[in-house]
């Protein structure tokens, strides 16, 4: 797997995004050691520690906002950071910096199709 970028998982609604990233934090957590770091709204699967110390933060509840999770997310050390989906220009902006910092980071983009998926990137971040 890999230690560290960005991994986008993307489809629509029911395709299997989040499952698809359960599983993944579930092999790291199974195989490696380091510290796991989720944001999500809401939790949709619970991770024990096992060799990994998994941190889970549901929006709403642990955290009023993404953004807040995301603002404080480095202060913790993390080796891999999910982030339940990208919806937000600034979310898209943490993902990317995350994975130019040397983390792994994981989400999902909800997208029908590959060129829908970039377009939606894109369109995070508008001409000025």
């Amino acid at each position: 797997m890999a230690k560290r970028g960005l991994i986008l998982f993307v489809g629509g609604t029911g395709s299997g995004k989040s499952t698809s990233l359960a599983a993944l934090i579930d092999y790291r957590n199974r195989n490696a050691d380091g510290h796991i770091i989720t944001i999500e709204d809401p939790i949709e699967y619970v991770h024990p520690h096992r060799r990994s110390i998994v941190n889970q933060r549901e929006v709403g509840v642990d955290t009023d906002s993404y953004e807040d999770a995301l603002k404080n997310t480095l202060r913790q050390a993390p080796d891999v950071i999910l982030i339940g989906e990208i919806r937000s220009q600034e979310t898209m902006e943490h993902a990317l910096a995350f994975a130019e910092t040397g983390h792994l980071c994981l989400s999902t983009l909800h997208a029908n199709n590959a060129n829908q998926a970039l377009d939606r990137i894109i369109n995070f971040f508008p001409e000025e």
